[in-house]
């Protein structure tokens, strides 16, 4: 049975019905859906829903964010014991480039990430272009789930057919 990973930091109220919904259409073709967010998310700001939302949602335990000029990088942790222990098939996760966790994800499991794309860039600068191009052509798959998104991945010359 093939397993997918779908990682979040949070969840919020608007997502739980996709969610679930995915959760329905895996198990329709014989596959298991996980999902994996902060065990506690945080309530300020962008906050997140605690507690599961379907059979297979599970938590890692916190993420450790670290600001240095304009930039913000987060490490979530523990997420790849859990990675490990759900051996997926497919990881479907978000493609920050401040995300540490995700350049190893990306390094480890090569052919079975993909990464979701919003394409909205915080604190754009040169620096940031470099390491953005790099980031980005060590995932095999990407989700443009807009068209700002879309033009954002080409922007960073990733092929329309990944």
């Amino acid at each position: 049975m093939k397993k997918i990973l779908y990682i979040v930091s949070i969840v919020p109220h608007y997502n739980v019905d996709l969610y679930k919904t995915l959760e329905k259409h895996y198990k329709s073709l014989n596959e298991e859906f996980y999902l994996l967010s902060m065990k506690n998310p945080p309530q300020e700001g962008r906050s997140g829903l605690s507690g599961k939302i379907i059979d297979n949602h599970l938590f890692y335990d916190d993420e450790y964010r670290n600001k240095i000029g304009n930039f913000t990088f987060y490490w979530q942790k523990n997420l790849l014991s859990i990675i490990n222990k759900i051996k997926p098939d497919k990881i479907i996760m978000s493609g920050h480039v401040g995300n540490l966790t995700s350049w190893i994800v990306a390094f480890l499991y090569k052919q079975k990430v993909y990464t979701w794309q919003c394409g909205y860039e915080y604190n754009k600068s040169p620096i940031k272009d470099i390491i953005q191009k790099q980031y980005l052509k060590l995932f095999k798959h990407h989700l443009a789930y807009h068209t700002r998104a879309k033009k954002f991945l080409l922007r960073y010359k990733i092929p329309e057919k990944k």
